[in-house]
């Protein structure tokens, strides 16, 4: 047994710039509309016991089972992740119940033979995927009432049009239950298209792959296919997406945005001559799980949401028609370090070509405040604003000193009357905001050995900040941290 044929890489759509999303839609009606073929979801009363403590249990134990040297699987006792994790398992339950279904369906008393030996020997019951029928044998023998003999022939007649229907060919789709991204480069449906042969994907829809062979045999190499093009369809995607990101302009405001995906967010309170920077104190128990997602609006059409307290992100733009899931981690350009929840509204302003709603400075100064303090959680920290330093300014610094703000150790000067808005020292090197009209753009240039570098660390727009109280404070206290980063100091 062995596939008869390799994944095509043809366009995945029927017409420029459609997704195999969209022929999906087109290609497989439901109900064998006129232009296109009936196509069938697996309905979930194929999963014979959905109890959430049972489920997890089955889960819990499966994975005990499985070889491998990684940890067992601890068990959630916070509710909103024992839904969770219970939703993720049914998705595993269903394919198993798919592959009894397909490989048994037409012998009750073979299956039934076949689930007791499952019950009887778990290694036989598992094998080497787990999908050998243990688990949907002890989902049977959950639900009330009844022989288990009478239990599997009932649950296997409540199937048999689903089964006949894949078997005369109607195309089955193999997306999760709760799965409603998108997918560019396949259409995520298999077919049986004669005699031991079976279809993974559409011809001329993106890839493909024929497997010829009994769909028992064939079921794990077809489940590991799946697996393979969806995260090969996800890494391009995002890379994609990535190279797009790299390309927008820097601005100040997206520390910002970013925090509003934060665990927890920062505030500032002016207390005199201190910019009090506070942390909120950890919920209790089960509390601050309940408040995940944390979502963002960009423009009319798109929302970008940070899932959990990891760094896992969905994306649903053109109001909600496409949507991705991705993950993002912390990088850094230069010595300056950007975090994931930035880099991830970086990514969702280059796909749905919107931005969030513009911070106040306020929430700009408390973004990099809370960097370059790092306040702990409950507790706060605090910047200082005064009057100008009396020791002079590099000959390479244009304007005057009109006030002064710190930041732990790091110095800023806030300027006037020249091209340099603020300049901040950390040890031997610092940052020069400065004004470049021809740019339209404000430039974070480090300085070190009484030089202003030409390249920037960053930069933002002029036309996102003001020349207010409030905005000054928020450019000392951005100029700050990339003092600190620049100079190798601590704020």
């Amino acid at each position: 047994m062995s596939d008869v044929s390799t994944t095509t890489t043809s366009p995945a759509g029927p017409g420029e710039g459609e997704t195999a999303q969209v022929a999906l839609v087109d290609l497989f009606l439901p109900g064998g509309e006129e232009g296109g073929l009936a196509y069938l979801d697996p309905p979930v009363t194929l999963l014979p016991d959905l109890d959430e403590g049972r489920l997890l249990e089955r889960l819990y134990e499966m994975m005990a089972a499985m070889p491998g040297d990684g940890k067992p699987l601890s068990e959630e006792r916070k509710p909103e992740k024992r839904r969770g994790l219970a939703t993720q398992y049914m998705d595993i339950e269903l394919r198993h119940a798919l592959r009894l279904l397909l490989g048994f369906g037409d012998d009750p008393d073979r299956l039934a033979a076949h689930l007791e030996r499952c019950l009887a020997d778990p290694a036989f019951g598992y094998g080497e995927n787990g999908d050998n029928g243990r688990t949907i044998a002890q989902a049977l023998q959950s639900a009330a009432g009844g022989d288990f003999r009478d239990q599997v022939a009932g649950w296997l007649a409540e199937h048999a049009g689903l089964r006949q229907a894949i078997m005369a060919g109607d195309p089955l789709v193999m997306r999760s239950l709760f799965d409603v991204t998108e997918l560019d480069t396949y259409v995520p449906v298999l077919q049986r298209i004669g005699d031991g042969a079976w279809r993974l994907g559409v011809e001329g829809q993106g890839k493909h792959r024929d497997f010829q062979g009994e769909i028992w045999e064939l079921w794990p190499r077809i489940c590991a296919a799946l697996v393979e093009w969806e995260e090969a369809d996800q890494a391009r995607w995002l890379e994609s997406a990535k190279r797009d990101a790299a390309r927008l302009p820097d601005t100040i405001q997206r520390a910002a945005w970013g925090d509003r995906l934060s665990q927890d967010r920062c505030a500032i309170r002016v207390d005199g001559a201190r910019i009090v920077v506070s942390r909120a104190e950890k919920k209790g128990d089960g509390e601050e799980e309940r408040s995940w997602p944390r979502s963002l609006v960009l423009g009319e059409m798109a929302g970008l949401s940070r899932m959990s307290g990891h760094a896992l992100y969905e994306l649903a733009w053109e109001g909600g028609l496409r949507v991705r899931h991705f993950e993002m981690s912390n990088t850094t350009r230069g010595k300056v370090l950007f975090e994931h929840t930035e880099l991830a509204v970086r990514v969702a302003e280059a796909v749905s070509g919107a931005a969030p709603e513009p911070a106040a400075p306020e929430e700009v100064e408390a973004a990099y405040l809370r960097r370059a303090l790092s306040p702990r959680r409950g507790g706060e920290a605090a910047a200082e604003m005064g009057p100008p330093s009396a020791e002079a300014l590099p000959p390479a610094i244009s304007g005057q000193a009109v006030a002064s703000y710190w930041v732990g150790k790091v110095a800023v000067a806030v300027l006037h009357g020249g091209e340099d808005l603020a300049y901040a020292i950390a040890g031997e090197a610092g940052v020069v905001l400065r004004r470049d009209e021809r740019r339209g753009a404000v430039m974070a240039l480090p300085y070190a050995r009484g030089r202003v570098r030409r390249e920037p660390l960053m930069t933002t727009p002029l036309t996102e900040v003001e020349i207010t109280p409030a905005w000054q404070r928020a450019m000392c206290a951005w100029a700050a941290w990339l003092a600190g980063v620049n100079g190798g100091g601590e704020a």
